[in-house]
C-alpha cells in the first residue's frame, strides 16, 4: 500500500533554529513563549487533578458528620471514605452508598462540588484530546518516515491542479510507476484527488523546508512545480535549491515577465503553459496544421520522444553515425542557447549537445525503409 496522506502544516519546524514539534508557540497579546512538552503538560494536569481530589477530600472529611454511609449506618466517614467519595463524585461515577444528609453537607455538595466536578471533567476531556492529537501526530510521523525510506529516484509534483494532473498523466504514459510519483499540495481537495488517482500525496506548504525533507527531495529525480502563482513558485524554487540544488527543477510560469525570475530562483527549466497556449491560439487563427502538429508532438505518445546526450566520444560525428540512430526521426539538436533544426544530417555534434528524436514504431521503420528502397535511414 503506497498511498499516504499526511498533514505537514501542523507542528513541523522549518529548520533546526525553529522550535521542536513539542514546543508550539502560544500567543497571547504581544507575549509569545514556547509551550510545554506533552510529558510536562500531562504532569501538570495530573498534579492539578490530584490537587482537586485532595481539596474535595479535605472538604468532605471536614464535614463528614453531614454525610451518611449506607454500608456502615451510624458511623462517621473515615479519611478513606472521604477519598472514595471525592473520586467517585468528581468522575460522576457515584454509587449512592455515601450521600449528604444535612443541609450543610448538601450546600457543600451544590456550591463546591458541582462547579469543581465540571472543571474536573473539562480537564479530563482536554487531556484526552491532547493525548489523542499527540498519538495521531506520532502515527503520521511514522507513516512519513516509512514512506521516506521507500522513495528513491521519484518525481515530486508540487501543485495538483490542471497542469500538475497533466504532468502526472504524461509521466504515467512515459512508463513511470505511480509509486514513484509524489504529490504535494496545500489544498485538501487537490490532495484527495491525487489519492483518488492512486498517487502518494502530502498535504503541506511547499515553501517550508520540512515539507521537502519529508518528501525525500534529496533522493528525488525531478521536481515539477506548478502552484498556479509565480510568487509562490519562486519561493518554492528557493526552498528546494536550498535543500537539494542538484535536483532537476522544472517550473510552470504564469506570466512571461516572471520567467527570468524563476530561472534566477534556481529553476533548470521554466515552462509557460499560458504563453505557449496563446501562441498556439494565434497560430490556429492563421493555420490549421501547425498547432495540430505541435499538439501531437507534445501530446499523445510522448513516451516515444527521447533525447540523447552527446559525450566526448561522440563529438565530431553526425547524427546518423551514432549507434542505434537508423530508425529514428530526429527533431533537433539542443546546443544552448540554440536549437538546431536545419540540415540535421550534416551537423557535426559537440560534447554536451542533446539530440532530440522520435523513436519510430516497427511499422514506421518498415515503411520508411521501403520508401528509401532499403537504404539505411
Amino acid at each position: 500500500m503506497h498511498v499516504h496522506i499526511t498533514n505537514l502544516l501542523a507542528g513541523t519546524p522549518k529548520n533546526s533554529d525553529h522550535p521542536s514539534r513539542d514546543s508550539r508557540l502560544r500567543h497571547g497579546g504581544t507575549l509569545m513563549r514556547p509551550g510545554n512538552s506533552l510529558a510536562r503538560s500531562l504532569g501538570l494536569r495530573l498534579a492539578l487533578a490530584a490537587s482537586i481530589v485532595l481539596v474535595v477530600t479535605l472538604a468532605v472529611y471536614a464535614g463528614r458528620h453531614g454525610f451518611a454511609d449506607n454500608s456502615h449506618p451510624g458511623e462517621p466517614l473515615s479519611l478513606v471514605d472521604s477519598v472514595y467519595y471525592a473520586a467517585t463524585s468528581l468522575t460522576t461515577v457515584g454509587y449512592g452508598d455515601i450521600v449528604p444528609v444535612t443541609p450543610q453537607a448538601r450546600l457543600l455538595n451544590s456550591v463546591l462540588l458541582t462547579p469543581v466536578r465540571l472543571f474536573f471533567l473539562i480537564l479530563f476531556f482536554g487531556t484526552a484530546y491532547e493525548v489523542s492529537v499527540y498519538v495521531t501526530r506520532r502515527a503520521q510521523e511514522r507513516e512519513v518516515h516509512d514512506l521516506n525510506k521507500q522513495l528513491d529516484h521519484h518525481t515530486i509534483i508540487c501543485g495538483y491542479g490542471t497542469t500538475g494532473r497533466a504532468a502526472a498523466r504524461t509521466l504515467l504514459s512515459q512508463g513511470k510507476p505511480k509509486r514513484d510519483i509524489l504529490v504535494i499540495d496545500r489544498m485538501h481537495e487537490a490532495v484527495e484527488r491525487a489519492l483518488a488517482d492512486g498517487f502518494s500525496a502530502f498535504l503541506g506548504d511547499a515553501t517550508e523546508e520540512a515539507t521537502w525533507r519529508h518528501a525525500a527531495v534529496n533522493k528525488a529525480e525531478s521536481v515539477l512545480v506548478a502552484p498556479g502563482r509565480d510568487d509562490t513558485a519562486v519561493l518554492i524554487c528557493l526552498t528546494v535549491n536550498n535543500i537539494e540544488p542538484e535536483v532537476n527543477l522544472v517550473v510552470a510560469g504564469m506570466e512571461e515577465e516572471n520567467l527570468k525570475l524563476l530561472y534566477q530562483a534556481g529553476a533548470d527549466r521554466v515552462i509557460a503553459p499560458a504563453v505557449m497556449g496563446g501562441r498556439l491560439m494565434a497560430a490556429a487563427s492563421e493555420t490549421q496544421s501547425v498547432p495540430w502538429f505541435v499538439q501531437q508532438l507534445i501530446g499523445q505518445g510522448w513516451s516515444d520522444r527521447k533525447e540523447y546526450r552527446v559525450t566526448a566520444a561522440d563529438a565530431g560525428q553526425t547524427i546518423r553515425e551514432l549507434p542505434g540512430f537508423h530508425d529514428v526521426l530526429v527533431l533537433g539538436v539542443s546546443r544552448p542557447p540554440d536549437l538546431i533544426c536545419d540540415d540535421l544530417d550534416t551537423v557535426r555534434l559537440r560534447d554536451g549537445d542533446t539530440v532530440i528524436y522520435y523513436e519510430l514504431t516497427v511499422q514506421d521503420a518498415v515503411t520508411r525503409r521501403m520508401t528509401n528502397n532499403g537504404a539505411p535511414t
